[in-house]
C-alpha cells in the first residue's frame, strides 16, 4: 500500500511544539486512494513507534495528519488520479 502514499521529510530547527524547541515533528501523509479512516489509528501507532525508536522523539511531541483530498483533486501524469483510475485501475496507477 505504501506506493500510494507520499511522505516528505524536512528538518526544521525552528519548530516550536508545546512551547519548546525540544525535538518534535509534524507529519503529513498524502493518501492517494483513500484508505478507510479506521486504519489511521494503526498507521499512527506504527509511525509514532518508529519515530520514537529511531529518532528518540516521544509520542507527545508530534502530530500526524492523514490527508485525503480525493482523486479528482490530485494531479498526476498530466491529468488527475480519478481519470487515471478509470483508465488503468489502481494496480496500473504507478506502473
Amino acid at each position: 500500500m505504501n506506493k500510494y502514499w507520499a511522505v516528505m521529510y524536512k528538518y526544521n530547527e525552528g519548530l516550536i511544539f508545546g512551547g519548546t524547541h525540544e525535538p518534535a515533528f509534524c507529519m503529513t501523509i498524502l493518501d492517494v486512494l483513500g484508505l478507510p479512516t479506521f486504519t489511521n489509528a494503526g498507521y499512527s501507532k506504527a509511525f509514532f513507534t518508529f519515530i520514537e525508536k529511531e529518532l528518540g522523539i516521544p509520542p507527545d511531541r508530534g502530530h500526524i495528519v492523514f490527508n485525503y483530498p480525493g482523486p479528482e483533486r490530485l494531479g498526476y501524469k498530466g491529468t488527475t488520479i480519478d481519470v487515471l483510475l478509470k483508465e488503468v485501475g489502481p494496480s496500473g496507477l504507478y506502473s
